[in-house]
């Protein structure tokens, strides 16, 4: 895997919404961090495929296409927690949750990826470091530290899959409305997992029906396929879910 690459472009996007002048950034020193530095160590040369939390306070935010918007105190503050949570062979779910306050105004969103195909990268490029979720080779966003302050960075597009409609601390109820526009499709309790039951959200698959003869067949839709499964707690409330 080629984390330099990888980290460009998060970094680039980075400094296509700085906050500071050129020649502010050219004075920047180039300090390390120590819970990168950890999370370094524990990746290896590789992904963090493994359960990781950390928190960090922020500088700015930039979600989707809109531009860098700066946190600034005393006027507003703002934390990312960043989790990533193994499910083996199954892969990663990866969230962040992000808190900013501005006045009296409170905003609290959670944004999450999830699969086979999802990782987390940490990495200094150039002096810079970064906290990066991939999926597969497409940059989904993360955490990148610039002149000292840490910025949040969400991709939403068609390839990043990002998910906003889900958070901890759901019902089975509230998580099967967050994907009834999804038509078709089954919620159900489906297992137990030590002291949480988990449910599947089912979907649509191509399956073979032969003839009695077994001589031809033909292609019926089933609703049965695994869509993801979400673990509730003995109170009924979510903790964590993967998506196939």
């Amino acid at each position: 895997m080629k984390q330099n690459n990888i980290i460009t472009i998060l970094f680039t996007l980075v400094i296509m919404f700085t906050m500071q002048t050129a020649s502010a950034q050219r004075k920047q020193a180039s300090g390390r961090d120590a819970d990168l530095d950890a999370a370094i160590k524990l990746a290896g040369k590789g992904y963090l495929d493994r359960n990781y939390k950390l928190t960090k306070s922020l500088g700015g935010i930039q979600l989707g296409d809109y531009n860098l918007i700066p946190i600034t105190p005393p006027k507003s503050s703002g934390k990312a927690v960043l989790e990533v949570i193994s499910f083996g062979a199954a892969g990663n779910t990866i969230l962040i949750d992000m808190d900013i306050l501005e006045g009296t105004e409170r905003t609290k969103e959670t944004y999450s990826w999830s699969g086979s195909d999802v990782h987390l990268v940490p990495s200094y490029e150039g002096g810079t470091g970064s906290f990066v979720v991939m999926r597969g080779r497409t940059v989904c966003g993360g955490l990148v530290k610039n002149n000292g302050k840490w910025i949040l960075i969400i991709r939403a597009g068609d390839a990043e899959r990002t998910v906003s409609n889900l958070r901890r601390g759901m019902t089975p109820a509230e998580v099967e409305s967050a994907f009834s526009d999804l038509g078709g499709s089954q919620f159900k309790y489906t297992a137990d997992s030590g002291n949480m039951k988990v449910y599947s959200l089912l979907w649509f698959r191509n399956v073979k029906r032969y003839n009695p003869s077994r001589t031809d067949y033909k292609y019926a839709l089933r609703n049965d396929e695994k869509y993801a499964d979400f673990y509730f707690d003995a109170q009924g409330k979510l903790v964590k879910w993967i998506m196939f």
